[in-house]
């Protein structure tokens, strides 16, 4: 690999001395959830977690599984310091070297410095997960290490998380419909350096790594007294791991109660049995309520899990009570508990339907236009402006609750309506199905999905 000014072959630190490479043996188990899948994506940086995954990869391929699955390297060139642009071409001349597929993705240089990092976090996932499913891969593959599985575990230790935050990383995850796999997650960092090592690979530093202006390279500084008092990256992961094991019963047991308590309305919106939801343990009150909330609310903005907590105790002392949260409008009563979809502070979304087309609508509805359709339609929320003559009778005779009618979807040819479902109105060209379910649930809190490693 061809060296540039931040690529090295550091010194082993003494810890690193004592690390012992991966072995080949080792690699069957380590890379078994690549199991079945013909054709993964790669995420390499440069650094020396992402080149260990390359690497171990191609070895256990050789090895165990010749020929397949097929590797694409996806790089992403974040802008955040003049030398990535070097490093992730770099990185796909070391792939072409591989005989390997590769490709440079380059994200826009950051309009504000806060949140930095968050930010190139969130836009770098939304790259890398674009690209995946452009090449045709199946999975996202990560070279998050059990050192990262530690200090993201502390990190939202420190903000409060709950038994999802501190559950952490899976080997095993999702980006919508991508598969996200983290192989390396129960090696150390020091065996994958130790790896590299072994066969004279070099790898780029990124100084931010040792910036303690960011909140993970402060705590990176601290694991040294941590590990002095026993406090070991492989004491948490374990941790990580029983309490994974913990959160798969919660959402077991939340999963039997949606499905005895919830009604999904057509109209698209939740109908929750107030007694048997008042008669669940406090918790499975607290994960329903959110996951509920995250399905039917602003896509991408789990509620926080402090915000959830106080509308479950208002809940259990209110007889009647109204909240918005997460673009969700909550009105209780005494036997039902009503979660409607409410348009929120960007309103709910517009978009254009040509004939032969399907698509979905805020995640509630799918319309499709029939081939035979003389044009195409705008299909946005029924606003009140529109509430006049036919349409405020039609309204009014629906029985249909206003915040309902107010977040239905309609289709309109200009300032005509063509079709509006909840309100009776149909057209033989346009078919609106209801898409609204509650499988998969949602990521309950958002401390759970805001601290993930570079």
């Amino acid at each position: 690999m061809p060296r540039s000014k931040s690529s090295i072959l550091p010194k082993p630190s003494a810890n690193a001395r004592a690390a012992e490479p991966v072995a080949e043996a080792e690699l069957e188990t380590v890379f078994a959830i690549y199991a079945g899948l013909e054709r993964i994506a790669l995420a390499v940086s440069g650094g020396p977690d992402s080149l260990a995954l390359l690497h171990l990869s191609l070895a256990w391929r050789a090895r165990f599984a010749p020929g397949r699955p097929t590797f694409v390297v996806l790089s992403v060139d974040h802008g955040l310091r003049p030398e990535a642009a070097a490093e992730a071409a770099e990185v796909v001349a070391t792939a072409a070297a591989l005989g390997l597929e590769a490709r440079v993705l380059i994200r826009g240089a950051p309009r504000s410095r806060t949140g930095l990092q968050a930010k190139a976090r969130a836009d770098r996932y939304r790259l890398l997960a674009a690209a995946a499913r452009e090449v045709s891969a199946q999975a996202l593959a990560t070279g998050h290490t059990l050192d990262d599985q530690a200090e993201t575990l502390l990190m939202r230790l420190a903000r409060g998380s709950g038994v999802d935050g501190l559950s952490a990383m899976s080997p095993v995850g999702s980006l919508g419909h991508l598969r996200l796999l983290r192989p390396l997650l129960g090696l150390p960092k020091s065996r994958l350096e130790a790896s590299l090592r072994a066969r004279a690979i070099t790898w780029t530093v990124d100084p931010s790594n040792a910036n303690h202006a960011f909140e993970r390279p402060r705590l990176r500084a601290l694991m040294p007294d941590l590990i002095a008092a026993g406090l070991t990256p492989e004491a948490i992961g374990t941790s990580a791991r029983r309490l994974a094991r913990g959160r798969a019963a919660l959402e077991q047991l939340t999963s039997e109660a949606a499905s005895r308590l919830v009604t999904i309305h057509d109209e698209g919106y939740f109908d929750l049995d107030r007694p048997g939801y008042s008669a669940l343990p406090e918790d499975i009150q607290v994960r329903l309520i959110g996951h509920l909330i995250a399905r039917l609310g602003t896509p991408g903005q789990p509620e926080r899990l402090a915000r959830l907590e106080r509308l479950v105790a208002r809940l259990g002392a209110e007889t009647t009570a109204e909240s918005n949260l997460a673009g969700c409008l909550i009105k209780a009563g005494p036997d039902r508990i009503l979660l409607l979809r409410e348009p929120g502070r960007e309103g709910l979304p517009k978009l254009t339907v040509q004939p032969g087309e399907s698509r979905d609508w805020d995640r509630r509805c799918r319309v499709t236009v029939s081939p035979a359709a003389t044009a195409g339609v705008t299909v946005r929320a029924l606003e009140t402006a529109d509430l006049h003559g036919h349409l405020a009778a039609a309204a009014r005779s629906s029985g249909l609750p206003r915040p309902v009618l107010l977040a239905s979807p309609s289709a309109w040819r200009g300032a005509a309506l063509v079709a509006m479902p909840v309100l009776g109105f149909s057209c033989t060209e346009i078919v609106f199905a209801p898409i609204l379910t509650l499988t998969p649930l949602p990521e309950l809190d958002a401390n759970a999905t805001e601290l993930m490693p570079e």
